[in-house]
Order: C-alpha cells, then sequence, then structure tokens
C-alpha cells in the first residue's frame, strides 16, 4: 500500500523545488531517492562538482594562453611597431599555435569524454602549447614565450590534479 503510494507520488512530481517539501510525507529511501534525482537534474551531483573543478583549473591555463594570443597577433601583425618578426612564416606559425592552445583548452575543459581520450588530448595539447613556447623564444618574442610557459606549467598542473582527483 505504502508503495504504490509513494510510487504515484514519485510520478506526479513535476515541480521539483517541493521534493524537501514531499519528502516528509514519505519514507526515508523514497525522499533519498527524490533527493538524487533532484541532484541529478539540477546539477548538484559529485561528477558535475569535478567537472566545475576541472574547469577552475583549466581557467589557469586559459588566462595565460589567451595573453600569449594577444602577444601572437602583435607579434604576426605589428599593430604598434616592427617587432622584426612582423609578417614571417615563424610568427604565422607561433600565432595558429596559440590559436591552437587556446581552442585546445576551452575544448579540454566542455567535453565529456572517456579517460583515455581526456588524457590524450591534454597530452596533444601539452606538446603544442610546449612546442609553441619553443618558437616565441626563438621568435625573440620572450613576453610571449613566457605566457605559453605559463600556460604549460598550468596544463600540467590541471592534468596532474584532474588525475589525482579522478583517481580518488
Amino acid at each position: 500500500m505504502f508503495r504504490e503510494q509513494s510510487q504515484v507520488r514519485w510520478h506526479q512530481v513535476h515541480d521539483f523545488g517541493s521534493i524537501l517539501s514531499l519528502s516528509a510525507a514519505i519514507s526515508p529511501t523514497e525522499a533519498t531517492r527524490l533527493r538524487r534525482c533532484r541532484c541529478m537534474l539540477l546539477g548538484t551531483n559529485s561528477k558535475v562538482v569535478s567537472l566545475t573543478r576541472m574547469r577552475i583549473t583549466y581557467n589557469a591555463a586559459l588566462l595565460p594562453s589567451l595573453v600569449a594570443l594577444v602577444l601572437a597577433v602583435i607579434a604576426y601583425a605589428a599593430p604598434f611597431e616592427n617587432t622584426g618578426v612582423n609578417g614571417s612564416i615563424g610568427a604565422l606559425l607561433a600565432l595558429i599555435g596559440a590559436v591552437a592552445t587556446v581552442a585546445g583548452t576551452v575544448l579540454v575543459m566542455v567535453l565529456r569524454v572517456g579517460r583515455r581520450l581526456w588524457v590524450s588530448l591534454n597530452l596533444i595539447l601539452l606538446i603544442g602549447a610546449g612546442l609553441t613556447t619553443v618558437a616565441a623564444y626563438f621568435l625573440m618574442q620572450y613576453a610571449f614565450a613566457v605566457m605559453m610557459l605559463l600556460t604549460c606549467v598550468a596544463l600540467v598542473f590541471a592534468l596532474v590534479w584532474n588525475l589525482r582527483k579522478k583517481a580518488a
């Protein structure tokens, strides 16, 4: 009898904000099930929280990569003065590397993929950021190189931090 009533209540719940008031009238097991449903629908379960933590760690990599992208555009286009490498193939390739680093960081932040693919994407992103760092250094664009180096350090931190969190 009670099980049937709770099943009817389970199917009649349309407003998930009223779950807490509804849970007082049903058994603790059903209340727990309703709370879990509310958590999954509102995005407060542990997977979403860990995804939020992952996005925060990748924001630490996104900020210097965006600054590096601006510096790469300045190096290639030379809007303020002659940089010595403006318009060259090397500066263009460094600019492409900075764009790929920003795009890859955003992609890794928002994608929900398996662990192997996630680690593979991170390693490819780290290699690309490292090679762009070397290219910026050889172009004698030291501010650009430092920003890309900070991006590499932040990517390593994000990778290690999120692997440690996923292993726990």
